[in-house]
């Protein structure tokens, strides 16, 4: 067979390669990755040899065997199957069972058998397992506790799956069905012969693989498949008591010497009472099988907690919801056996849980659909769940379906998910707020947290200019209709003061440019901060002296957002008097709090000004205030700006000692935990030098930007002096200028439709997979 083989000597080469021949460097390291990946099947094709290699040296009888693709699978005699891959396209360690010793062995390439100290067979047999590590070599965990460890040639060498050497090898040398025999030749010569015995089935059927886990004096039920068995024993360890009932014939239509051969026992397991006391540790409920000279044994491992058991669990949730149908979640606990469901209407009695048993539907697996319902109809679904002849009490849950008639935009009637969670009109603490007659003023209160503002697809507004939106809690604010978005009037502060709180705009038009504060949102009170403060589907208008977030005179020390989040806006900057502005600003009020902040994401949005060419303010995203970074910083903010389309929206300045004004650069930090700045469109007509990041402090902490990923080949760059990935006024040591270089400007503009009039904005298909989509 073929062998596909490279030879990485990747450590030596990157000791000589310099700063802008890297390429090749990295290119050799993902085809390393590329390679150890698509090993995958190779490894676990090898583990499955050794799998069934232990079973069939243990004795096994089989019923059939398949070879169909260049695998052979194998069905026992008590139902399990197993698989045979002769060709495995990779240089394997060929493992064996040493027939004198019983250890398990491998050989590479066809050299000489060595041992891995641990037995195949018997009591201790131990099945091992072999893996491939990240750079390409073999390794094994032989089932003792001692973890993953190298596999070696005879001289101590590591064994690498990735060679230059192309091989003839096969795992084995034959696999075949001879005769009334499945006849397996090893690599190395060594035979096996394990006898086909058609038509012998012993099979006992379990729900859930591994030890069968029973409280004390319980009786738990399992279905036995018997076929071609003459006669049988049935064993179970000390205490416990077994029992197979007579025979029923099967239905799978096989038949044996012209008769239907399958035939299906209950085979009923009971463990012994909790005060019986037993020395035993065995575990097997046996059948032993016999046809003819042949037998075989089915067996479950059995354990009992000593315990008298206790009645089941389950909770139910609905999950989602359409115009006839509902589903619902179920959380059952580990020991549940089976559980049933019936669902009402809401206006009709609570069933009990005889009602429930007596006709409820059961159910498989943790999830339901309910379907064929009427629409706009509040349902209640009831479950209870059954295990160790006891039964749980009746769980509930109500849904409600979607009105057929409903508006398709209107997410109020049929839900919107904002990060993993989904809200509509059954949402708790919910209010609809509407601006049908003109402005809406929008008291926000503690006991609310989810806010519909429906503009009745009008240019009405929903104002809230409240003096104090103490945010205590959740707060969600979604337009209702998803193809017109509700103008939304922000004057005056919103303080977030739950560092466990999410904050939310979905869906809206939001105006930031009047009233009587500086800053949108801040920080106060001891707990100011929130968990994720998050903007979504939503058109932004800043003005340049109303920071859409910043710290504030009484934001505490020790204040921070964990997450902010701009996905799939377009953030309109309107300048005014000012000549810098920041739009998320961190000034020395906030220190401590710095290390908390841990994500900031721009995806997928157009940022855009109308300035043109006579652009006079220079814009941050993010500007952080200096503060003395081995104590206060931003290190572990991790920065994530991707598919974005900036047009005329640009941060420029003429660098100076610390602190450097606002909008010198896109984000502006001492020290930074990662960026990643990439598939962007970046188009400008200024006469200006626009700079992506300035980080004053980090270089002298890491000895490189590794870090700070500002893709100087992906991203499309457009007009202006120049486009620079570094601001170059920074304290980086001055011979370290390859960051410091500028972006690769295009000769026409990238974009198709460029109309700031009305934010319209779509990149060339050229450049398809780059910038924004929002059109």
């Amino acid at each position: 067979m073929k062998k596909y083989l490279i030879l990485l000597f990747v450590a030596a080469a990157a000791v000589f390669q310099s700063c802008d021949n890297n390429d090749d460097l990295w290119d050799a390291i993902d085809d390393l990755k590329s390679r150890v990946q698509a090993l995958e099947t190779q490894v676990n094709a090898l583990n499955d040899n050794v799998k069934a290699l232990q079973t069939l040296y243990s004795g096994a009888t089989v019923s059939e065997v398949k070879n169909e693709d260049g695998k052979c699978t194998i069905t026992l005699t008590d139902g399990k199957k197993l698989t045979l891959v002769s060709d495995i396209d990779a240089l394997v360690p060929v493992v064996s069972i040493n027939e004198e010793t019983g250890m398990w062995q491998y050989s590479i390439g066809g050299g000489e058998p060595q041992s891995l100290n641990v037995k195949a067979v018997a009591e201790d047999g131990k099945t091992p397992t072999f893996q491939v590590t990240d750079d390409g070599y073999w390794q094994v965990d032989l089932g003792d506790g001692q973890g993953w460890r190298d596999v070696t040639y005879a001289d101590g060498g590591k064994v690498s799956a990735i060679t230059d050497t192309p091989t003839e090898d096969k795992f084995f040398q034959t696999v075949e069905v001879v005769g009334d025999s499945l006849h397996i030749v090893m690599q190395n010569g060594d035979e096996l012969d394990i006898p086909i015995v058609k038509g012998f089935l012993c099979q006992i059927v379990t729900e859930k693989d591994g030890v069968q886990i029973f409280p004390a004096d319980v009786t738990k039920k399992y279905t036995v498949n018997m076929r071609g068995v003459e006669t049988w024993i049935l064993t179970a360890p000390e205490g416990w008591m077994a029992e197979l009932s007579e025979p029923t014939d099967g239905a799978d239509g096989l038949k044996v010497d012209g008769a239907d051969g399958l035939k299906v026992f209950e085979l009923s397991v009971t463990s012994p009472a909790p005060t019986r006391a037993t020395a035993s540790t065995a575990k097997d409920v046996s059948i032993l099988a016999n046809s003819g000279k042949y037998s075989c044994i089915a067996k479950i491992q059995v354990e009992s907690t000593g315990q008298a058991p206790v009645p089941p669990t389950v909770s139910v949730t609905l999950s989602e919801r359409t115009t006839e149908s509902l589903t619902f979640a179920l959380t059952l606990s580990e020991d549940t056996e089976s559980w049933k469901y019936l669902c009402l209407k809401s206006t009709e009695e609570k069933p009990t849980v005889e009602t429930v048993t007596t006709s409820g539907q059961s159910g498989t697996g943790t999830n339901v659909m309910v379907s064929g319902l009427d629409g706009n109809t509040a349902y209640t679904i009831y479950v209870v769940a059954y295990a160790n002849g006891l039964n749980s009490e009746v769980a509930e849950a109500e849904g409600k379906t979607m009105d057929p008639d409903a508006d398709p935009n209107d997410y109020y009637a049929n839900g919107v998910e904002i990060e993993g969670v989904t809200y509509n009109q059954e949402s708790d603490k919910l209010k609809m707020v509407s601006s049908a007659d003109g402005e809406a003023t929008l008291e926000l209160s503690s006991t609310l947290s989810v806010y519909f503002l429906d503009g009745n697809r009008t240019d009405n507004a929903v104002v809230i200019n409240t003096a104090n939106n103490y945010m205590q809690g959740d707060a969600v604010f979604i337009g209702r209709y998803a193809d017109k978005k509700t103008k939304l009037k922000l004057q005056n502060h919103f303080h977030l003061r739950n560092k466990d709180a999410i904050f939310a705009f979905k869906n809206l038009d939001i105006d930031m440019t009047n009233g009587a504060n500086s800053q949108i949102f801040t920080m106060t009170a001891d707990a100011g901060g929130a968990k994720t403060l998050l903007f979504e589907d939503c058109d932004i208008t800043l003005g340049n002296d109303k920071c859409l977030f910043a710290t504030y005179s009484s934001t505490k020390a020790a204040s921070y957002v964990e997450n902010i989040i701009f996905r799939n806006c377009k953030i309109l900057f309107q300048p005014g008097t000012q000549s810098s502005y920041g739009a998320i600003k961190l000034t020395d009020h906030v220190k401590d709090g710095l290390a908390n902040f841990k994500t900031l994401i721009f995806e997928n949005n157009v940022l855009y000004s109308k300035q043109g060419a006579s652009v006079s303010t220079a814009v941050s995203l993010l500007y952080q205030q200096y503060q003395d970074p081995d104590t206060y910083s931003l290190s572990n903010l991790v920065i994530s700006c991707k598919n974005n389309t900036f047009v005329d929206f640009i941060s420029f300045g003429s660098g100076g000692s610390n602190p450097v004004g606002i909008g010198s650069a896109y984000f502006m930090v001492s020290k930074i935990g990662s960026v990643e700045f990439s598939k962007n469109v970046l188009y400008a007509t200024a006469d200006k030098y626009v700079s992506i990041m300035r980080v004053t402090y980090d270089y002298e902490t890491n000895g490189s930007w590794d870090h700070i990923n500002l893709d100087k080949t992906g991203n499309i760059a457009y007009g202006t002096k120049g486009w620079k990935l570094y601001f170059d006024g920074t304290n980086a040591p001055t011979s370290y200028y390859p960051e410091k270089a500028t972006y690769s400007k295009k000769s026409e503009s990238p974009l198709s439709v460029n109309n700031p009039a009305d934010g319209t904005f779509e990149v060339s298909s050229e450049y398809a997979g780059y910038g924004s989509t929002l059109q």
